[in-house]
This record gives C-alpha cells, structure tokens and sequence, in this order.
C-alpha cells in the first residue's frame, strides 16, 4: 500500500513551512517603524495642502467678485474678519445659493486655516470698481498649521495671486 515514493510525498508535503509568529510581529514592526516615519511629513504635506486650498479659495473669490464688479457695473466690497477667518460680500448674492448672503467663513466651508493677517490698505476690506480694479492692493495671510500661504492683491488691478 505504502511504497517509498508515496512516503517521500506525505513527507514533503508535510514539511510545507508556514509563517510563524515571529515572522508576523517581524513584519509589524517593520510596517509601524515605517509609518513613524512617515507620519510627520506626512503632516507637514497635509498642512501645505489646507493652506493652498485655502489662499486659493480667497483668490478665487476676489477675482470672481472683481469681474462681477464689472458685469453688474456697480461697486462691491468684500469685508475680511480675521477673528471669524471669514469674509462677505454685501452687494451680490452668493454664487452657490441665491437668495442668501454670500459669506464664506474657511472652518465651514471645510478649509481648517485660518486667516493670520490681513493686509489691505491699512483696513480688512477691499472695493472693486466697474472697471474690476481694487480700491487698494494688499496681502492676506492664511495658515495652517506651520503652513503660510500669501494671496496678493494687486493694486494697479490684474489678477489675485496665490504665493
């Protein structure tokens, strides 16, 4: 019933190696050394992140109401807080909801930054005229975490920048 080559096979297949529990908690260390690692920069990527969406978003919406300044061929300000990290824009109704005021404060809208400084003139507010260009150019300050990003505002006109 048994022969030799029979024996031969049971035998390897038994010898199959498995890993084993220091194999695995080998592995684990390894992975949780690497995430270590890792982890602070990638903090340090997520912040730089938060903070460019965020400067991006203000510029967006400073040259956005610059045009609109022009389209509606009327004055609009937009009034920066820097204790709320927010802004509004009394004359025109916000873009995404009609009807409502438009105010964009950065925690609601999913942007955790805050605005650290706002230079515009001496003031936190900005008019653009009908022909789309600022009353004053100036900077805005945005951080998050160690991150800082600048939007700029040119005085002569031309578009918000992100630097």
């Amino acid at each position: 019933m048994f022969n030799r080559r029979t024996l031969i096979m049971t035998h390897r297949s038994q010898s199959r190696r498995a890993y084993t529990l220091i194999d695995l908690t080998i592995s684990v260390m390894i992975m949780g050394i690497l995430a270590g690692v890792a982890m602070p920069r990638f903090a340090v990527l997520l912040d730089d992140y938060r903070a460019d969406a965020a400067a991006r978003k203000i510029a967006g919406d400073l040259n956005y109401v610059a045009r609109a300044a022009a389209n509606h061929s009327q004055d609009v300000t937009v009034v920066f807080d820097a204790a709320t990290s927010s802004w509004t824009v009394p004359e025109l109704p916000h873009p995404d909801h009609p009807g409502s005021t438009w105010t964009v404060n950065l925690a609601a809208a999913g942007f955790p930054a805050t605005l650290s400084a706002i230079d515009l003139g001496g003031d936190a507010t900005v008019s653009f005229n009908v022909y789309s260009n600022p009353d004053t150019g100036g900077t805005i300050t945005v951080t998050s975490g160690t991150a800082l990003r600048t939007v700029v505002l040119p005085a002569a006109g031309g578009n918000a920048v992100v630097q």
